[in-house]
């Protein structure tokens, strides 16, 4: 369940919900480039890395639906951030238009938990969508860490939350 707060589906602007810029790129149908810690593909940005965070911090923003090859971009961030953490501890924005995972992307997500199943700190889940909050407080009870979720409202406290020190 680490990442399965993102996503990844096909869109026709440059900009989310609301006018964020994602900085999309035109470019052949499939390709896709991460530069400047965000994802970028013709289709739509899924997963955007988030900056500013401690090292031993994985922190994404998730939009609409996760492919397999979108969560291959959140793996790569969590085994290079093992290189030099034992424990990580993950903050993840899942946004309103957040629909879920494929099946291939879930099969994923899961070998991930498994394979780094003792090196969660702790996790904190920022949303609105409240089939992801049940999600989130269910399975935090099963993975080890400590896991919380808060609403997009209190965005700031989560960040504060995350990186407190133990």
């Amino acid at each position: 369940m680490i990442g399965s707060c993102l996503t990844g589906e096909a869109a026709a602007a440059d900009k989310a919900p609301g006018g964020r810029d994602f900085g999309l790129y035109a470019g052949m149908a499939g390709e896709g480039s991460l530069t400047d810690g965000v994802l970028r593909r013709q289709e739509d940005i899924v997963i955007e890395l988030l900056k500013d965070f401690p090292d031993n911090v994985t922190a994404y923003a998730c939009h609409e639906r996760l492919t397999k090859a979108d969560y291959e971009t959140v793996l790569r961030d969590i085994e290079d951030k093992l290189t030099r953490h034992e424990k990580l501890r993950m903050y993840c924005e899942v946004s309103p238009d957040y629909v879920g995972a494929d099946p291939d992307a879930i099969w994923e997500d899961w070998k991930v938990s498994f394979s780094t199943w003792f090196h969660w700190q702790r996790g904190v889940i920022v949303t609105d969508v409240q089939w992801m909050i049940w999600a989130t407080k269910f399975f935090g009870l099963l993975i080890p860490g400590e896991w919380r979720v808060f609403p997009m409202g209190e965005a700031s406290k989560a960040r504060e939350w995350i990186v407190e020190a133990q």
